[in-house]
């Protein structure tokens, strides 16, 4: 009983540690977009300087989630975790004395390689730690933390003169958080079974995981450009429809408390739904919900609805496929197999924002831009549906 009572309160624990971290990351991840509207004016940026600026936390979570999830399956999750959490919270607080549109642009890419280093092994700590029956729920309602820092950071865009505070609040709490996580994160055996790169890209490949491995990086690229797109240039797509930046702060609160909602009750479906049953909910939803935007964005009371239903679906996708992607991997494996399959995403997240920011600048408009980008949503909608599209298969390959 007494063991018992230990097990359930290190699960405990190591949760709530891993919430707190994807909130931080998720105030992190949005703060550029959030700050946009006064950043971009300050500075005097163009829209493709603007789409660069976008575009280089990502380039750094590319670079920084393969790397990442294959250390903490050397070193050990917790280490690799709290390691990452401090280069993104040191970097977020060098953002608030970036004096150059260049130094904006470095800074953030450095902020995106502790971002992109932190996901995978929370995804994995998060699996590892949860028992079989909850596993895909509680990986899936882990990520409501991301659009909760979302919304923390449109709400301090909302109240601050001065667009530094949302990078020193994103900075402060990580460096806090890291000694947490050696503490309350138990310790992950390491393996140097499949230390060399060659041996991991037979395993990602072999005969029974290749279609899969294809599928599911396709699914995330598309997922986490449109994620992207949506964290960091929905403040701006709305302005541009002709709306106030007051008016486009509430659009990114919106979207977040949509991401919220969306995320904890997709989670719920997991645990009794087939996986293509919700994969087919979720990105029909996105489909619809852009749709919406672009035909009906102009409207305030209309976006702002549209805005909430376009983050449960977009936001919700995402972390539909961190759920399930764990039970793709081997324990011995998941790290960086995970890591792998974020950074494909990250890929995306890297061409979504950059694209936006030449659509822009070619003359396209927010409307145009939101109805360019649907057949996205299917194609991720249909790659995602074929790589669980055997759940028993699945989590045969797991072993």
């Amino acid at each position: 009983m007494a063991e018992d009572r230990t097990t359930l309160r290190v699960w405990i624990s190591t949760i709530a540690v891993c919430l707190l971290a994807t909130v931080l990351e998720g105030l992190d991840i949005q703060s550029v977009g959030v700050a946009a509207p006064k950043l971009v004016k300050e500075f005097g940026l163009s829209p493709t300087q603007a789409g660069l600026l976008f575009s280089a936390g990502p380039l750094g979570l590319f670079f920084g989630a393969g790397p990442g999830g294959w250390l903490g399956d050397r070193i050990g999750r917790r280490w690799a975790l709290a390691g990452s959490i401090v280069i993104f919270g040191v970097f977020s607080l060098v953002m608030t004395v970036a004096a150059t549109p260049a130094a904006l642009v470095l800074v953030r890419f450095l902020t995106g390689l502790g971002l992109g280093g932190a996901m995978p092994n929370l995804i994995a700590i998060t699996a590892d730690a949860t028992p079989l029956r909850w596993k895909r729920s509680m990986a899936t309602a882990l990520w409501v933390g991301t659009p909760v820092g979302g919304l923390i950071a449109s709400q301090i865009a909302r109240g601050a003169a001065d667009w530094r505070l949302i990078f020193l609040a994103g900075g402060l709490g990580p460096i806090f958080l890291a000694p947490l996580v050696l503490l309350c994160v138990p310790k992950t055996e390491t393996s140097a079974a499949e230390s060399d790169g060659q041996s991991l890209w037979k395993e990602l490949f072999s005969r029974e995981r290749a279609g899969s491995t294809i599928a599911l990086w396709l699914a995330f690229f598309c997922t986490l450009l449109l994620l992207h797109l949506f964290l960091n240039w929905l403040p701006l797509l709305v302005t541009g429809q002709g709306h106030p930046p007051q008016v486009a702060a509430a659009a990114a609160f919106w979207f977040n408390l949509g991401g919220c909602t969306g995320t904890l009750l997709f989670a719920a479906g997991l645990a009794t739904s087939r996986p293509r049953t919700m994969i087919a909910a979720v990105y029909l939803g996105m489909a619809a919900s852009l749709l919406g935007l672009a035909s009906f964005g102009d409207q305030p009371a209309a976006m702002l609805s549209l805005a909430f239903f376009a983050g449960a679906f977009v936001i919700t996708s995402a972390f539909v496929l961190y759920g399930l992607t764990p039970e793709l991997y081997a324990s011995r494996l998941r790290g960086a197999g995970v890591g792998a399959a974020v950074a494909a995403g990250r890929a995306g997240s890297v061409v979504g924002p950059a694209a936006v920011g030449l659509m822009l600048s070619g003359g396209l408009s927010s409307s145009t831009v939101l109805m360019r980008i649907i057949p996205l949503a299917v194609i991720a909608g249909l790659a995602a549906a074929w790589c669980f599209r055997r759940t028993e298969s699945s989590r045969r390959l797991a072993v």
